[in-house]
C-alpha cells in the first residue's frame, strides 16, 4: 500500500510492527521498527513522544504535560522524551 505523509495521524509500535493510524479512521500494519519511521518522517514535522508512538504535528489537537491529544485519543508523554516534546510544542 501506498500511504502519503499527510494522512498519517499517528503511529503506534507492536513489537515488529507498527500500526499507521491515518486520515479517514483507515489503519494500516506495517512490519517495520519505530525507530526507521521516525528517521523516515523526521523532515515532515512529525514528534516522537513515547518509546511506542510518533505524532504528526499538525494533527495535535490539545496537550498538557504528560499527554498529547489527537481528536479524541489520548497518547502518552514518555519520561525520556518529555523535554524534546515540550520544546518543539511551544515553537
Amino acid at each position: 500500500h501506498r500511504v502519503l505523509v499527510n494522512e498519517i495521524i499517528y503511529i503506534e509500535s507492536w513489537k515488529d510492527y507498527v500500526k499507521l493510524f491515518l486520515t479517514g479512521e483507515r489503519t494500516l500494519l506495517v512490519k517495520q521498527s519505530i525507530s526507521a519511521l521516525e528517521n523516515m518522517l523526521s523532515n515532515h514535522k512529525f514528534i516522537r513522544v513515547h518509546r511506542s508512538y510518533i505524532v504528526s504535528m499538525r494533527s495535535i489537537t490539545s496537550y498538557d504535560k504528560a499527554s498529547i491529544y489527537v481528536q479524541q485519543i489520548e497518547i502518552p508523554i514518555g519520561r525520556l522524551y518529555k523535554q524534546t516534546v515540550m520544546s518543539q510544542l511551544s515553537l
